[in-house]
């Protein structure tokens, strides 16, 4: 061993001379320890920058010292080069930071400090940490990463290794909030991201339309986007079976050109609400149709306005609706239906025509204001009047074989009622 240290006048304590400014860390630990001396340099220095182990002090001069072997350590790994910070079957013990210059991302949502207290680490696709707390995504999901880590999520042996996930961090923030039962939207998730997390959940064994129900904070939040993208909303419903968003996002479809859909949104969508969403705009068309067919009812003649007098107001309501018709949209406003027709009552002379051309107008602004979704309507309902046909959701509610056949009994008996005493069965 080395002699002990002579301790100068001018630092009687340490045994440090000319003691140098506090250097920059080496990138890595590649650079050697100080020498440990026989006194314990490390217990008796008064700085605790030089007694630290996570920082190696470099070119300080020791005097009274003998030189002694320099220990050189395996350089840190450089986890940006990979594709997450750990992966499974890692422990816990290697997210210690022995470089000041690595940087770990941790979600503001999910860090250590939360409550319940975390007992499980997550890590995204790029690199960021997601505390959690098992018992809670359990709760809301038993299989959860069942099919992923081809081992029930619940083994204690995921509470000390970090799971490294194929979800970027966007994404699996939205998941974990789903699960937790809490809303994103703090994060400002754009509707991309909230997308691209619902089409990961399957992944990890998780049900979307388990977490996406109509009370979910998430459901509101996608739902939201649906008058800014109401095709990828309702593609996304549609993909899942989500008949729900599904049928509230085709609300906004009424103004798409269903001939610019492409090949990979009608693929995503399937056939089956590929189908709903062309009967939609179909339906539409046939209920209006079916509502500007009557022309105003007439009234007994007289001298002041024969039956020929009459007919000129049908020929004009004729024109009118088959201009409506031919240039309207399945989501024509009640507004453009209105301005359209009530020209047709400036020259009228006749009051009994002017009343009955009036009435026919509300009668046509209610009944299309109450045209329901006819995309939910079975094949044997189409070719029915649409006044006979009353709510849609009867189908909607069930899907069962045996429903449908109650359902065609009672609209058949409608419809029969119908014939016999029109107005009865209204829409």
């Amino acid at each position: 061993m080395g002699s002990p240290i002579q301790r100068e006048k001018n630092y009687p304590v340490g045994g440090v001379l000319n003691r140098p400014g506090y250097p920059t860390p080496p990138p890595s630990f590649s650079n050697p320890f100080p020498p440990r001396s026989p006194n314990a340099f490390y217990n008796e220095a008064p700085y605790a920058f030089f007694s630290s182990p996570y920082v190696t002090p470099v070119n300080i001069n020791y005097t009274g010292m003998e030189p002694m072997s320099q220990t050189v350590q395996t350089p840190t790994p450089d986890l940006s080069q990979a594709p997450s910070p750990l992966g499974i079957g890692n422990d816990f013990n290697m997210l210690a930071i022995d470089d000041p210059n690595d940087v770990v991302s941790v979600s503001t949502a999910f860090h250590p400090g939360i409550i319940p207290t975390p007992d499980t680490t997550l890590s995204s696709s790029d690199g960021v940490l997601f505390y959690v707390h098992s018992p809670t995504l359990i709760q809301a999901c038993p299989e959860l990463f069942s099919s992923y880590l081809r081992t029930p999520f619940a083994d204690p042996k995921f509470r000390h290794h970090v799971i490294a996930l194929d979800t970027p961090s966007g994404a699996l923030n939205v998941i974990m909030h789903a699960l937790y039962n809490m809303s994103p939207e703090s994060n400002r998730p754009d509707v991309d991201t909230l997308i691209l997390a619902v089409d990961h959940m399957p992944l990890y064994s998780v049900t979307p339309d388990r977490v996406l129900r109509p009370t979910s904070a998430l459901y509101n939040l996608i739902l939201s986007a649906a008058p800014l993208r109401p095709l990828d909303v309702y593609a996304l419903g549609a993909h899942h079976d989500i008949h729900s968003l599904a049928v509230a996002a085709s609300s906004h479809l009424l103004a798409h050109d269903l001939s610019t859909i492409s090949d990979a949104f009608a693929e995503r969508m399937g056939a089956l609400y590929l189908k709903k969403l062309m009967l939609l705009h179909v339906g539409r068309f046939d209920a209006l149709k079916d509502i500007l067919l009557h022309p105003p009812h007439p009234h007994p003649p007289s001298k002041a306005c024969t039956f020929l007098d009459q007919k000129s107001l049908t020929r004009a309501w004729a024109l009118v609706s088959a201009h409506l018709v031919w240039d309207a949209r399945p989501d024509i406003s009640i507004n453009a239906m209105q301005n359209t027709l009530q020209p047709l009552t400036e020259n009228l002379s006749c009051e009994q025509c002017h009343k009955a051309l009036q009435d026919r107008i509300k009668s046509v602004v209610v009944r299309w204001a109450s045209v329901k979704n006819p995309a939910v309507r079975p094949p044997w309902l189409i070719g029915i009047p649409l006044r006979c046909v009353g709510p849609h959701s009867l189908w909607e509610a069930t899907k069962k074989p045996w429903a449908d056949l109650v359902v065609v009994f009672v609209w058949s008996l409608a419809v029969r009622v119908s014939s016999l005493m029109p107005g009865l069965v209204t829409l």
